[in-house]
């Protein structure tokens, strides 16, 4: 609107741009023009010119045309202030790589852009590529854009960077309390809820473990419908919907187990026996497979390739090794290790043990020393020849010693006489128990001290 200052009655003299009007009620108000008036025209009477409601009058759209133009100098000036404070904007066209690029600055120094350019990279294994594409740049040191959110026009895909932050465990964990894609959680408190965002996403990482995240139905859905138990190094991905509830989407344990242990329903390909090997007892599996009842499988046969180990602690009267045992269980024989390590390559000989009909232990018949490798026998029955390819050490006795004799068998009486030996200077003999008394061999007569 312009105000024509000039004859009254007449649309000539000079036009002034109207700034503001201030009504005052019923008595009028006042005009404040744009450019200053000359002082002799103070008091001149002056009308308005309606026309240039209609863009009719040239004094109009001359006026109109300066106000754009200045306009389009603000936007298009290097960092050129918004209106007031120190939040700038600039277009810049003239930088080579970039088509188009609008920055945005604070009192000089850039810290965003939104660039329209031309992209070549190469993928790993793969041939160079050019694409078109628009960015969401940031300049976290004022100099140097890194890509925030790159988008390839060709296929309308999108990179979004994701920072990291890191909270603390506490009953509210406000995964939207952070402008980051991903979130390092310390301590060990229990969580209750991540907040109450909308429409967000979340990579999380559990940094020391123990704290318990607690299953809600509604603001906190699990897998498995169950509280968890984190561990340090554990993973997981969150989203929330549109009223702020959380879902838990996936797990990801450290340790590579699952979050919940599958059941026997769970596993719709195995048979009803392969379900109880896979979920049972050790006892349930053996009896599934056919091996027995209990945990003490039965083989009908069995091919090893290998060596048997068995590992344990030996108590008195017990060995480490193989038992021989019927099909309920009663064992007759043992053949093992029957003694601990002694030190110097003593001990942990290997033995057969006997045991009676209610499981006791009866005796060791065979003893094979690990030092020396001889072979120590309770007794010895001989039906047949023997040839020994080393020497034969009968057992010691003295004469007060010797057992109830079988007859047949030989034995060594250290203290007995041979013929000619005083009384108690005997150096010993062999003995056999013939005729109701241990005889030496000499001379079948009785042994005597």
């Amino acid at each position: 609107m312009t105000i024509s200052l000039g004859a009254r009655g007449r649309l000539t003299g000079d036009a002034y741009i109207i700034a503001t009007v201030t009504p005052s009620g019923t008595s009028g108000g006042t005009l404040t023009v744009v450019d200053p008036v000359a002082g002799a025209y103070n008091s001149v009477a002056f009308v308005i010119d309606t026309r240039d409601f209609n863009g009719t009058a040239p004094n109009y759209l001359i006026a109109s045309y300066t106000q754009t133009l200045n306009a389009l100098l603000r936007l298009t000036s290097p960092l050129t202030n918004l209106f007031t404070g120190s939040r700038q904007v600039a277009l810049d066209k003239d930088n080579a790589s970039a088509i188009s690029r609008l920055l945005f600055a604070i009192s000089g120094r850039t810290w965003g852009a939104v660039e329209q350019r031309t992209l070549t990279y190469t993928p790993t294994g793969a041939a160079q590529t050019t694409t078109e594409t628009v960015s969401l740049r940031a300049y976290p040191d004022g100099t140097t854009p890194i890509d925030a959110l790159l988008i390839d026009l060709a296929t309308g895909g999108a990179d979004l960077r994701k920072a990291s932050a890191t909270m603390a465990s506490a009953p509210t964990v406000d995964l939207g309390s952070a402008p980051t894609g991903k979130v390092a959680v310390t301590g060990s408190a229990t969580i209750l809820s991540f907040g109450v965002g909308k429409h967000l996403e979340r990579l999380v990482h559990i940094m020391d473990g123990g704290a318990v995240l607690t299953y809600n139905a509604t603001s906190l859905v699990l897998p498995g419908g169950a509280n968890i138990t984190t561990a340090a190094g554990d993973c997981f991905h969150a989203t929330s919907d549109g009223s702020g509830n959380w879902r838990v989407r996936s797990y990801a344990r450290a340790s590579g187990k699952p979050v919940i242990r599958s059941g026997s329903a769970d596993i719709a390909d195995a048979s009803a026996s392969g379900r109880i090997v896979l979920t049972g007892t050790a006892g349930q599996g053996a009896t599934a497979l056919g091996l027995g009842v209990g945990n003490i499988p039965t083989f009908m046969g069995a091919i090893l390739n290998g060596a048997i180990q068995t590992r344990g602690a030996i108590t008195a009267g017990g060995y480490v090794g193989v038992g021989f045992a019927n099909d309920t269980g009663l064992q007759y024989w043992g053949w093992g290790l029957g003694d601990a390590l002694g030190g110097g390559n003593s001990g942990a000989n290997l033995k057969l043990f006997s045991y009676g009909d209610g499981g006791g232990f009866l005796s060791g018949p065979i003893v094979i020393n690990r030092a020396t490798s001889q072979t120590v026998l309770m007794s010895l029955a001989v039906t047949g020849g023997t040839t020994l390819g080393g020497t034969l050490q009968l057992a010691f006795y003295t004469v007060a010693t010797l057992p109830a004799g079988t007859v047949g068998v030989v034995v060594f009486a250290s203290n007995a006489r041979k013929p000619g030996e005083a009384a108690g200077a005997g150096t010993g003999v062999l003995a056999c128990y013939s005729n109701g008394a241990w005889r030496r061999l000499s001379d079948e007569a009785a042994v005597a001290a």
